[in-house]
Order: structure tokens, then C-alpha cells, then sequence
């Protein structure tokens, strides 16, 4: 059986017993053991990489096709005195790759009222090419443009519904959503529910009737979708109607808001007004969609047919999407046109796979409710992101407060099979499956009719939401006795109090627990009643970290100062659930009731456990507020894996982080940020920011970091993309102070480094590159990983990233260079990764993102042919190589070099020396090779010694003089000789006296001094470099032989031991071959 096949079988067997793994003590891990998983792995594989194919494989989507409107693009444009900068220099940027400008948009900032958009406005141009064009690479030149903020593709956008059978007939009991006494809610007996699986909405429209009788028409609702067919009897009555318009001329833009005709709102998709003039607007037959969602809303209540959820509201018909989907630009539009024309929300069925900055910051800048749908292909949104939906996601650094995400169930309130689910991405469910509602049809003689049919989708879960927030908004608008209840007493908006009234009044199911953020399903009666009772201010835990188990932990909860009347019996319910397994949270149910509590974990029960504390009213039967806290009980030996802002997401592959840790038995537990847990735990940590682009550490986080290396366990792996490009302030205003920044970089032996470097220095797009490893790194280099940089995996739509180090702190080696800089003793190198070792802390740091690393073969390992895969078996090394480099319990560097003799000897004999730093008590061997250049076969100098007397004298060297060797060191273990295995194949080495055209070096241990041995053919300057690329020494040199002594002082001081890298750079710019020295006494 090979290694591979080993490793192989023992992957399936770690995924069926991982949730047994982690919920289990495991014992101390044994650093040889680790060793020799690596071992029998197999010395890691790199298969061929077609880079062409890199720039036109689609990325696998799990939210449908990935899809954009042939030859066009979106850019934004910089405001204020830059404007006409920028107009000109999108004139020339266009000029040169044949586009023009189709539209341009000025969009109002209404996200905080009146002062908001009175500011500059959000400038967007729309930009037509030929439709062969290639869009993502004008994408990335239009990036480039001064004043273009960002371009993105004009991605297409889908409905979110499926279409059952449609049937005409309709009888009372069909709309169980409604109202769900548990009769069959379709003509099949056999599709019955659950009695009381419904949005609650009799007893809210009896409490409407008598709050403000019944009449939402104050509330006006901008379906953003398919058009609505205003005709149809159900719908005609509760039209949203531009007076201006309609009471206007025919052909003219009576309003003057840009749009014409626009009576019941607007077509974007076809660019015509909607209207009922003879002469106007007629594709209705597009239009079923947006004709269901609105009927869903507001069907007449007129004794017939079937009836909307919010009786009255008014519906402003916004169309984008055609029969075959829709795009980008229009529905920024449309969302434009809501906001000007009076729109109080927006409802949003419909949804991608690409997200869109562009589309974001137009929901934000609307200033109005955003209620969306999470789509229908059934997968975890934190993991796969589906857009706008994913907006939604706190995490997300395109997150939009004003966006309610939905999700759909059946009629017995467990979520829908199709339906996506996320607890951070998605906020509420709702009746999303067999929804009656109106459509258009064909009627005889091709007529316009109508007729009732069945629609299944989150697109129709969404619409129940929008309907519930409409009356709540009406309830405020139309009862004088009534204001909606705030949260602030200042500076809280009306749509924000709406949604998290909607939210916090959800109904709590324990199906729903951990697939939507309110465990719950929408309760439109309790939105209308709720009121604001006491909120938590904060939960506290004592302790938050523990390194045993049983441990008791003391939680309180403690009330915001500020609040309405108390309104009910308030009840504290405090719930641990531990969060070891992202597949599998195991909650405790009710642990414990009051203010204050003790809650325990049991013996032997380590991992993260999250303390929720819900306040609940028992009159109203509702969860009036919950909060959280984390407490962390770990053994020491345990891995703390952080996982930072992992839920922004088109992605999110975060969790394969964790499989080398159950490949190699190391035990770990999962901790989140904002950290609860105290800095000074011993632990291993773990920290990854995953691929998020924005905010990645911000000052909390910094400072947790900074704390932990200095008083904790000093012992960290941190994988942080983008943080370089944060802390300058690309993404805004740097998230932590400068002080903090300064002391950070600091700590993490960054002295210089450069953004976005990889993008700059190509001047394109880089979807494929490999890393180059460092000589002597242990992490990387000893196994001869081939790690590459795969970003069009799961990186499409980012342009910016590459974030390199230049320059390094005392002590700290490059481990992963670019393959676009220079060598490691030039000023054009950039490192995407460093290792520390030192007496005060370990460190292993990634500017990359870790997820790249594993590159197109995830694919083939998770989904097609696990045997083939190289990539996936390379990360794991760096991984399980990174730990043993953290634990301290391999060699930091391995080193292997001749002792030179004092310049001017003779010498019958050669002593060979080296060293094995910090390696695990065990009885060592050892093989010398040697080779006079690299096109010779190795010779051996010896098949065995032992390797702890790190040494070895060559009696009788083969040549004299003036002769260059490279030296191959190959120590092992006697005993088990895959467990440790150290290949070392050294530098060129020189004595004497080099005949060679450049620069040999010699150390004289006696003296304290190293000697270069030089042989110019012109005059130029000898340089020596540490491994950081720093310059540390250097002296002229005149044409011939010469000898230049260096007394190993830098700025006053002696050198570290170590490698140094030195050349000769001549007058004319020309240089010699690098060599090396290592100073090792």
C-alpha cells in the first residue's frame, strides 16, 4: 500500500469519528508521533499546473451559474474636487480599450436621513465594450484607473423559486401560512401541517383591526424583482400610483425624475414606464415572479381569490430582472428609483453567487428596510454566500444593517430541503414552500387572464417578512397613540427598530436552532405588540478559560440602565453549547434559570462553549433579547484554532484549516473573536483570518495578540490576509490605533513591507503563483514543499491582495518568497511568510491567504480523485511542520557547514561540523555526501557516523586547493528511522583560495573573523546580506585576487550566528553567483 493510500484511508476514518474525537479528552501529543504521520504521508506531490487553463476555468458555484452581462461593467467614481479627475481619466482609460460610458447614476446617501444626503453622492458609470470582451480583464485595468474606486462585472442575479404544478382553484384552507388548523393546504390530502405552523397572522390582523383598523395603505413597498401585472383584479386596488404621472401627459416626464410614464413604477430591464396606457407597457407575460411575491404581500381582501398578509400596503412595481435574470446596474437602479420615489422598504426575491460592492453600497446609501431571500440551493450560507442575501452577515465587510435575510419552511416549521441556512448569514424563516398566490396567463383568443398557482422558494418566505414589516411600519404611521420603540433615545433609524422587531418578536423553534440567527420563524403578531423591554447589557463568566474539566463557571447577566416599561414576567434562561464541531453543535438545553447562575462542564468535556443568556417574557411567550459569551476549557497541550471573521462569504473554506490537526491527532478547539477568553492561556494558537479583505484585526484583536506573545503562551500561527493593506487604511480608516499597529508589526518582525505587491509588480491579475522556500527553513523547505498561491479557486472577484514583507526584525527568516521578487540578498524580495524562534516567543506568520494554499486540488481530494491530489497533502506538511516548529520540539533551522581553516594553511584534512538544534533526546546517524558542482553525482564522504557528535574529519580530500564543494548532511533516527529526517544540502563551500570568477568565504573561529577569498575580473563592491535580506556589510574591491576580512560587527555590534548570504556587484551593474557563509560559533 502506498503512503498516499495510507493517508487516504486514515482521512475517512477521521471524518466519521470526528465529532467522537472532539467531544473526547484526548491524550498528550507526542511530537514523533506527528513526525512520523508526516512521514508516512509520503514526501508530498506537486502535479502540473496548466496556468492557461487557471485564467479560464470557471470557479465551481454553488449558487448557480456564474454569469455577467456580456461587454459591460460597473465602476465607481471618485466624488467632490476628484470628480472631474476621475471623469477624464475613465475618458482615457476607455478611449484606450474601446468602451463608452453607457449610463451614469448619482445616488443619494439616505442611509442616515436628511444631513446624509445632502453629502456627496455615490457616482456610478456603467460601461459598455464589445460583448466578446474580456470582462475580468478590463475589470482589472479599469481598477487601475486614478479616480475609479473599484470595477466589478455586471453580474446577473436569479428569482429565488421553484414552480410546482399550478392549479386554478383555490379554497379556503390553501393559504396554511396564514392560518394552519393542520387541513390539507393543496388539493393532495396528504399535504397537511402542523397546527399553529404559521406567520401567526389572524391574531395580528385582529390586533391591527382594533390598533389601527386593519389598513396598511399608508406603507409603500418596492418590489424589486419581476414586473407586477397591476391589472389583475387582486392587485389593482393596492398600486402604488405616482399621481404626477398619472394624472399627466403621455410620453412626458411629468415628475421630472428622470423616468418616463412611470405610473406604477418602473421597467429597468426593458427601460419603459409602467402604465395601462393603450400604447404603453405590455410584456406581462415576464412577469409572474414579481406578480406572486406581490400578491403574497397584498392581495385584495374582496371576498374572493386570496389574501395578502398586509392588507392595503402598496405596491410600487421596481422590474429588473427578465426571463432569463437580471443584472447588476438595473437593480441598483430600481433601488435608486425606490428610495427617491417614497418607497418604505424594499422586497427582494431573487439572488447570485458574485458579490458585489457596488450593489452594497447601494443598499446601504437607500436608507430604506432591505428584505431579501437566502436562496434555494440548500447550502450554508456562513460557508457558500449568496448574494444580496449574504449582505446580511455582521461579519462581512460588505455588511448592510439595513438587509433582513430569509430563509423558508414548510408547514410544519422545519426548514425547507431547498432553502439556504447560515446563523450568521441568515437572520429569520418563514412559509417559503406550496404559497398560493396570483399570476398572469394566456387566457382564450390570447387575451390577458389570470389565474392562482403554487410556488415553492425562499422567494416566497421573503414577501411574509416584507408584509410584517409593513404593519409595523403602518401600526406607527397610522395610530396616533402609537410609536415604534426605540432602542436609543437618538440616532436610531426607523427601518433599523423595524428589523430588529421583527427579529427579537421571531418565533423560537428548536428546528431552527443554529440554521438562522434567531433560532426562529416569523410571528407577525408578535411584531405588532412587542414592546421594549429591559435589554442585557452585558453576560459575565468566571472563569472564561479553564485547562480542566469539571469546571464550575459563574454567569450573571447584567440590564441596560435605559428602558421602556417592563411589560410581562421576565424569565433568565441560560443555555452551553459546546462548538467543537462546526458540523455538530451540542447544546445542553436549559442548563440553568435566574440572573445569576453556576453552570458546569462535565469531566473530560474540553472545547469551546458559548453561554447564552435569553430573556424571556412567559405572558407573551416570546424571547425578548439573547447575548452571548465564550469560554474556552483546553488542555495544554491542545491547539487554540482561532477563527477570525470566517463568515464573509462566496467561500468560506475556513473548516479545511482543521483537517491536518485531525489528520496528525493534535487536539483543538475553536475560539472567535471578539476574544473572551484571556491572553495569557499556554496553548498553541492557531489564528486565521480566512480570506476576509477588510477588518481583519482590529484594535481588540491586535492587542489580545500582542499580549499573548508577550505574557502568554507565546506561541502562534497567524495566517492574516490583508492586514498589511488594513492597517495603511485602504479599507478606510485603520481599525486599530497607531501605537497598537506600531507594536504589533513589532512583535511580528515586520519591519517593511509592501501592498497589494504581487498585483503591482505583474500589472495584471495573478491567478496562479508559486512560493519559493528558504534555505534552512524547516517549516517548508526541509520536506521540498511545493506551495503555490491558487487564488482563482475561491478568489475570483478579489484584485487586490499580495501583501508582501521587505524587511524583517532581529531574528525572524523569510519562509515563503514570491516568485515575482528578487532573490533573498536583493532589494526586490517579498516574503509572504516568516518564522521566529526565540527565548521569549515562537512565531510562524502568513500575509497569504491560507485557504489559496491548497489550491485547485481541493476539488480532487474532496470531491473527485482524493489519490491524485499534491496540493491539499503540501498544506498539511505546512501545517503539521508549523506545529512541531511551535512546539519547539524539532529544529528551528537546520544547518550543516564546513569549518574553514585560517586563510594561507595546508591541510591533509577536512573537518565537517554541524548542527541539530532543539531536536527530542533520541540516538541520531548520519551519511555525509559531497559533489564539486551540481551536474556531478553525489559522493559519499560517509555512509555513517553518528550524528550526535556533530562532527566528522575528512582524512583524505579528492582534490587540493581551490576546489568549491556542496556538502550533503543526512541525519535520521536509529531507531526509527522514518521518524526524523533532516536532508541538508548545504551551500557551495570554498578553500582555501577560490579559482572561480566571484567571491569565497572562510570562517577563522580562532580570530573571530570570516574571510572572503576574491577573484574579480573588474572592479565592484562585495555585499553580504542576513537572511532578511538586511545589508550588514560591505567593501570595494579592485580587479583581481584579493582577500576581504570581515569582522562580523554590524552597526556595533557582533552578528547573530546564522547564514549570510554575500556577491560581488560590479561597476557596470553586472554581480557574481551568491554565496554562502554560516557563522555558527
Amino acid at each position: 500500500m502506498s503512503p498516499r493510500r495510507v493517508s487516504v484511508l486514515l482521512m475517512a476514518s477521521i471524518l466519521m469519528l470526528s465529532a467522537t474525537l472532539a467531544s473526547a479528552s484526548l491524550p498528550k501529543v507526542n511530537p514523533d508521533e506527528v513526525r512520523s504521520k508526516l512521514s508516512e504521508l509520503g514526501r508530498p506531490e506537486k502535479l502540473e499546473v496548466n496556468t492557461d487553463e487557471l485564467y479560464i476555468n470557471e470557479q465551481i458555484n454553488y449558487t448557480g451559474p456564474k454569469a455577467m452581462k456580456p461587454g459591460s461593467v460597473i465602476v465607481r467614481l471618485d466624488t467632490g474636487a476628484m470628480a472631474t479627475a476621475a471623469d477624464a481619466a475613465l475618458e482615457g482609460a476607455l478611449a484606450k480599450l474601446g468602451g463608452t460610458i453607457d449610463r451614469t447614476l448619482e445616488m443619494k446617501d439616505r442611509s442616515e436621513g436628511p444631513k446624509a444626503a445632502a453629502a456627496a453622492p455615490l457616482r456610478f458609470a456603467f460601461l459598455k465594450f464589445a460583448e466578446d470582451a474580456d470582462i475580468e480583464a478590463l475589470v482589472a485595468e479599469l481598477g487601475k484607473v486614478p479616480g475609479v474606486m473599484y470595477a466589478e462585472p455586471n453580474y446577473m442575479f436569479y428569482p429565488d423559486a421553484t414552480t410546482p404544478p399550478t392549479d386554478t382553484y383555490f379554497a379556503n384552507g390553501y393559504q396554511y401560512y396564514l392560518y394552519n388548523d393542520g387541513r390539507p393546504y393543496i388539493y393532495i390530502d396528504e399535504y397537511a401541517g402542523t397546527p399553529g405552523s404559521d406567520i401567526r397572522a389572524v391574531p395580528a390582523w385582529e390586533y391591527a383591526n382594533m390598533s389601527f383598523n386593519l389598513d396598511s395603505s399608508s406603507v409603500v413597498i418596492g418590489i424589486i424583482d419581476q414586473g407586477v401585472c397591476f391589472w389583475i383584479p387582486e392587485l389593482a386596488p393596492n398600486m402604488w400610483v405616482n399621481e404626477a404621472e398619472f394624472a399627466g401627459t403621455e410620453g412626458v416626464d411629468d415628475d421630472d425624475n428622470g423616468f418616463m410614464d412611470d405610473v406604477y413604477g418602473y421597467d429597468f430591464y426593458h427601460n419603459l414606464g409602467i402604465n395601462d396606457y393603450e400604447s404603453g407597457y405590455f410584456p406581462w407575460m415576464e412577469d409572474p415572479h414579481g406578480t406572486h411575491v406581490a400578491g403574497t404581500i397584498s392581495s385584495d381582501w374582496n371576498g374572493s381569490g386570496t389574501a395578502g398578509a398586509a392588507r392595503n400596503a402598496k405596491i410600487m412595481s421596481l422590474k429588473f430582472l427578465g426571463p432569463g435574470g437580471g443584472y447588476t446596474e438595473d437593480a441598483i437602479r430600481a433601488l435608486d428609483y425606490a428610495a427617491m420615489m417614497g418607497a418604505d422598504l424594499t422586497s427582494n426575491s431573487w439572488g447570485g453567487g458574485e458579490p458585489s460592492m457596488a450593489l452594497a453600497e447601494a443598499i446601504r446609501a437607500s436608507g430604506v428596510l432591505f428584505i431579501t431571500s437566502a436562496g434555494n440551493d440548500g447550502n450554508n450560507n456562513d460557508f457558500f454566500g449568496h448574494y444580496p442575501s449574504s449582505y446580511a452577515n455582521p461579519g462581512s465587510p460588505m455588511y448592510c444593517e439595513n438587509v433582513i435575510s430569509v430563509a423558508a419552511t414548510d408547514a410544519n416549521d422545519n426548514l425547507s430541503a431547498y432553502s439556504c441556512y447560515g446563523e450568521q448569514s441568515v437572520n429569520i424563516a418563514a412559509p417559503g414552500t406550496w404559497i398560493l398566490a396570483p399570476i398572469p396567463k394566456v387566457g382564450s383568443g390570447g387575451t390577458l387572464d389570470y389565474e392562482y398557482s403554487w410556488y415553492t422558494g425562499t422567494s416566497m418566505a421573503t414577501p411574509q417578512v416584507s408584509a410584517a414589516a409593513a404593519m409595523v411600519i403602518a401600526q406607527d404611521k397610522d395610530n396616533p397613540g402609537y410609536d415604534l420603540p426605540q432602542y436609543h433615545e437618538t440616532g436610531y433609524s426607523i427601518w433599523g427598530t423595524v428589523k430588529n422587531i421583527i427579529l427579537n418578536s421571531a418565533e423560537k423553534k428548536s428546528q431552527l436552532n443554529g440554521l438562522v440567527s434567531t433560532g426562529g420563524r416569523l410571528n407577525m403578531y408578535g411584531a405588532l405588540t412587542w414592546q421594549q423591554l429591559p435589554g442585557i447589557e452585558s453576560i459575565t463568566a468566571t472563569p472564561t478559560f479553564s485547562s480542566v474539566a469539571p469546571v464550575d463557571i459563574e454567569v450573571s447577566v447584567e440590564l441596560e440602565e435605559d428602558f421602556y416599561e417592563e411589560i410581562g414576567n421576565i424569565e433568565y434562561r441560560w443555555y452551553l453549547t459546546r462548538l467543537d464541531a462546526w458540523w455538530q453543535p451540542q447544546e445542553t438545553g436549559v442548563t440553568a434559570t435566574g440572573p445569576s447562575a453556576v453552570l458546569t462542564v462535565p469531566e473530560g468535556k474540553y472545547g469551546n462553549y458559548q453561554i447564552r443568556c435569553e430573556m424571556y417574557d412567559t405572558d407573551n411567550d416570546v424571547v425578548v433579547t439573547t447575548s452571548y459569551k465564550h469560554v474556552l476549557v483546553a488542555e495544554p497541550e491542545s491547539v487554540v484554532l482561532v477563527l477570525d471573521d470566517q463568515w464573509y462569504g462566496y467561500e468560506d473554506m475556513s473548516w479545511l484549516d482543521e483537517i491536518p490537526f485531525l489528520v496528525f491527532d493534535i487536539p483543538y478547539h475553536y475560539a472567535f473573536p471578539p476574544m473572551d477568553i484571556p491572553s495569557t492561556i499556554p496553548n498553541i494558537v492557531f489564528w486565521t483570518t480566512s480570506y476576509t479583505t477588510s477588518g481583519v484585526l482590529n484594535e481588540d484583536d491586535a492587542r489580545w495578540i500582542i499580549d499573548y506573545l508577550k505574557y502568554g503562551g507565546g506561541r502562534l500561527f497567524l495566517a492574516s490576509y490583508e492586514m498589511l493593506n488594513m492597517i495603511d487604511g485602504y479599507y478606510g480608516e485603520s481599525a486599530m490605533s497607531t501605537a497598537t499597529a506600531a507594536e504589533l508589526l513589532e512583535l511580528l518582525k515586520i519591519n517593511d513591507y509592501i501592498t497589494d505587491y504581487t498585483y503591482n509588480v505583474t500589472g495584471d491579475l495573478p491567478l496562479y503563483e508559486p512560493m519559493i522556500t528558504v534555505e534552512g527553513d524547516t517549516i517548508a523547505w526541509e520536506d521540498g514543499l511545493t506551495l503555490d498561491l491558487e487564488y482563482e479557486v475561491w478568489y475570483p472577484a478579489i484584485m487586490n491582495f499580495g501583501d508582501v514583507i521587505t524587511e524583517f526584525g532581529p531574528g525572524a527568516y523569510p519562509i515563503l518568497l514570491s516568485s515575482y521578487g528578487g532573490a533573498i540578498d536583493e532589494p526586490t524580495r517579498a516574503a509572504y511568510g516568516l518564522s521566529y524562534a526565540g527565548d521569549d516567543y515562537r512565531l510562524v506568520l502568513l500575509t497569504a491567504p491560507l485557504e489559496a494554499m491548497q489550491g485547485q486540488d481541493y476539488y480532487n481530494w474532496w470531491y473527485e480523485d482524493i489519490d491524485s491530489n499534491g496540493d491539499m497533502y503540501n498544506f498539511w506538511y505546512f501545517m503539521g511542520n508549523s506545529w512541531l516548529f511551535l512546539t519547539g520540539d524539532g529544529p528551528d533551522r537546520l544547518v550543516a557547514w564546513l569549518d574553514n581553516p585560517e586563510t594561507g594553511g595546508t591541510y591533509s584534512a577536512i573537518n565537517f561540523e554541524w548542527s541539530l538544534q532543539d531536536v527530542p533526546d533520541t540516538t541520531h546517524g548520519a551519511s555525509i555526501w559531497y559533489r564539486v558542482n551540481e551536474s556531478s553525482p553525489w559522493e559519499p564522504v560517509t555512509l555513517y557516523t553518528s550524528g550526535d557528535d556533530l562532527e566528522y574529519p575528512w582524512m583524505s580530500p579528492p582534490a587540493t586547493a581551490g576546489t568549491q564543494y556542496q556538502v550533503m548532511l543526512h541525519v535520521y533516527d536509529e531507531w526509527s528511522p522514518y521518524r526524523a529526517s533532516y536532508d541538508f544540502e548545504g551551500p557551495f563551500a570554498f578553500w582555501p583560495v577560490s579559482s572561480a570568477e566571484g567571491a569565497g568565504a572562510g570562517v577563522d573561529r580562532a580570530n573571530g573573523l570570516v574571510n572572503f577569498y576574491v577573484n574579480a575580473h573588474k572592479p565592484g563592491t562585495l555585499y553580504v546580506y542576513d537572511l532578511s535580506g538586511t545589508l550588514i556589510f560591505s567593501h570595494e574591491v579592485e580587479r583581481g585576487i584579493s582577500t576581504v576580512v570581515w569582522d562580523i560587527m554590524y552597526k556595533g555590534m557582533r552578528v547573530a550566528r546564522g547564514l549570510y548570504a554575500f556577491r560581488i556587484v560590479y561597476e557596470d551593474g553586472s554581480a557574481s553567483r551568491v554565496g554562502r557563509v554560516l557563522i555558527n560559533f
